[in-house]
């Protein structure tokens, strides 16, 4: 799935259609040791520790972030799937009680990389790779994902004109000015939230209006119908015959309108990740 800016072209994949996500294994690592998820782990409430590879693929120097910029990124993710966000105190009143702690945590995997850094990966390319056929692969001009059984694979670049973010098999691809909260950033997807978003259908997560139209839906009990997508952070849209629930991460509002996920949205995450990819 991608993200892209309102009346943005559409892109092949992109966020304004409704494709389903991808997701590679997933083995969660703390201080090493691997936390697989076995039928004997599969508590709703049980955290788990997703390692990741972040691969900044730069042209111009003004496209090769900071470790600063990158765990800016780390944190927000931390922050949002852990529903401990500080602007949660924005949260409409009406679906006060719908926020979920997804029990998810993220960190920069324990594998030392070309920078000198763990989990961080950098390419200097003097190709364009905006696509995930050329991002995603080193003989393209891109980088190629580091054992996508194991971790979470992860880009920046410059990506195609009005494109905020994707997802490919291989992983997650995120535009290099809507990536963290600080350096390249640009508003108004300036506080991370684009990389939550596709993480979100990386975890098999739809859209809220599903395909489009009231008779459409994401199948999650908790999120009302929706008609379209909603790119305003107007919390009085109705449509389908109650309030749209514009805050939700999985809505195509601007950053500083998003703010959780549901309950039942956590449930289909962890759902995926135990069925799906127990290894």
């Amino acid at each position: 799935m991608t993200k892209m800016r309102p009346n943005a072209r559409v892109f092949v994949g992109c966020r304004i259609l409704l494709v389903k996500a991808c997701i590679i294994g997933l083995i969660m690592q703390v201080s090493g040791k691997e936390n697989i998820l076995t039928n004997r782990h599969q508590s709703t409430d049980e955290l788990l520790f997703i390692p990741v590879i972040i691969h900044v693929v730069y042209h111009e120097n003004a496209e090769d972030l900071s470790i600063e910029q990158i765990n800016s990124q780390i944190s927000v993710l931390n922050k949002d799937f852990r529903a401990n966000n500080v602007d949660l105190i924005n949260l409409e009143e009406l679906f006060e009680g719908f926020e979920a702690d997804v029990n998810l945590e993220f960190f920069l995997a324990d594998t030392l990389l070309n920078t000198g850094y763990y989990g961080i990966h950098k390419i200097s390319t003097e190709q364009s790779v905006s696509t995930p056929d050329n991002l995603f692969s080193s003989d393209s001009g891109g980088a190629d994902p580091i054992d996508p059984d194991k971790f979470l694979n992860i880009w920046v670049a410059n990506l195609s004109e009005g494109l905020l973010g994707f997802n490919g098999v291989e992983g997650i691809a995120v535009d290099y000015t809507h990536f963290g909260t600080m350096g390249t950033v640009s508003d108004p997807y300036d506080l991370g939230r684009t990389l939550t978003h596709e993480l979100g259908h990386y975890f098999s997560l739809d859209h809220l209006w599903g395909t489009g139209g009231c008779e459409s839906d994401d199948g999650i009990e908790d999120t009302p119908n929706q008609a379209s997508s909603v790119n305003s952070c107007d919390q009085e849209i109705i449509s389908c015959g109650s309030t749209d629930m514009v805050q939700n991460f999985m809505n195509l509002s601007t950053d500083e309108c998003l703010l959780f996920f549901t309950e039942g949205q956590k449930s289909k995450m962890r759902k995926y990740l135990y069925e799906q990819k127990p290894n």
